[in-house]
């Protein structure tokens, strides 16, 4: 039976009238070259979730069997929100209806190709652009392609909550113009608490309260407006350029390393990975926890194609806006002994 969602409490003229969102919608969500329909959301996996209900209305994918191709390096929270409407799989299959295409650490899926296949095989492709940012432009066509892409505001800015669904399909935009009319925006301020509880009592109690908590946070819809004025500020204050500027600074300082060969010049990313040989890497991320860094061996999708990706080893730097001058001196510094140390 198609899933239906008739507004039941007040209809909202504008739906990004949940706040005035401005900094001109705060830079066309990022990309001012797009051309699709902004909805601020409560999570990403608001955005994320009602894009699948919209599939399955229309009929794109029948039940929760229905198969869409996602990423092997994702979160749990993230195949939970699939699991409630869809099958979730790893493994390309004639049965797929559609695809996730998860730009990861905000470094270019190959969306040529993803984008061809999904079209010569009838596929609905979507793109999980929750680690990326942007300053102006969409480099590699990030943000751009596809039936809708989605965003994650707590992983490049300093909201708690808080996501961004851009639709390029008419019939999306106006089931999001419907579902988003109501809300339940008592989901996020759970959320919020539950969070708040576990930071001023840690244990195992608060940590369960909280796990618990988020997985329903997909259920809300609307970003609060508490979260779009912290996406403002720290838009306007410079945020995304600062963490172009560390993440261009690393490179700068280990041009001559393999440390970051294969990966573009000119993207925003939530972490920068640094590859390089496996008991180098294994130094450097003790040193970094040593540091204060939460640190550790990580897989790269180096392929950059969710059909076949090929995961390389390492070790992910951090390049967020609040580290300050000195804090990327001493990753330098940290990174330069372990390199001389394993070099001799």
């Amino acid at each position: 039976m198609p899933l239906t969602f008739a507004p039941t409490r007040r209809a909202i003229a504008n739906f990004a009238g949940t706040a005035p969102v401005s900094l001109a919608d705060v830079q066309r969500a990022f990309d001012p070259s797009s051309q699709g329909e902004i909805f601020w959301t409560s999570t990403a996996r608001s955005a994320l979730r009602a894009v699948l209900l919209h599939l399955r209305q229309t009929g794109t994918l029948r039940d929760k069997n229905a198969e869409m191709l996602v990423p092997r390096w994702a979160c749990t929270s993230l195949y939970n929100t699939m699991h409630k409407v869809c099958f979730p799989t790893i493994q390309d299959s004639p049965a797929l209806r559609g695809v996730l295409a998860y730009h990861q650490y905000g470094f270019p899926q190959r969306l040529d190709v993803i984008a061809q296949r999904c079209r010569d095989r009838g596929l609905i492709l979507i793109e999980n652009c929750v680690n990326c940012a942007f300053d102006g432009s969409s480099p590699h066509g990030m943000g751009e392609t596809g039936l809708a892409s989605i965003f994650s505001l707590p992983k490049m800015f300093r909201t708690v909550l808080g996501g961004v669904l851009i639709s390029r399909d008419s019939d999306l935009s106006a089931f999001c113009a419907e579902y988003f009319l109501e809300d339940e925006p008592w989901i996020g301020r759970l959320s919020r608490a539950a969070r708040r509880l576990s930071e001023i009592f840690p244990g195992r109690g608060s940590q369960y309260l909280q796990e618990m908590v988020y997985g329903v946070t997909d259920y809300g819809r609307k970003a609060a407006p508490g979260d779009i004025t912290l996406l403002r500020n720290d838009f306007t204050a410079g945020a995304a350029a600062r963490r172009k500027e560390n993440y261009t600074r690393l490179r700068q300082e280990f041009v001559d390393t393999p440390f970051f060969v294969g990966l573009e010049p000119d993207v925003i990313p939530y972490v920068a990975p640094l590859f390089g040989p496996p008991e180098f890497l294994s130094r450097l991320s003790t040193r970094l926890s040593e540091l204060g860094w939460e640190s550790g061996i990580y897989h790269f999708d180096a392929a950059r194609n969710v059909f076949a990706p090929d995961f390389v080893a390492c070790v992910p730097l951090p390049v967020h806006q609040g580290l300050s001058t000195a804090d990327v001196d001493t990753l330098i510094e940290a990174i330069r002994f372990e390199w001389r140390s394993r070099n001799g």
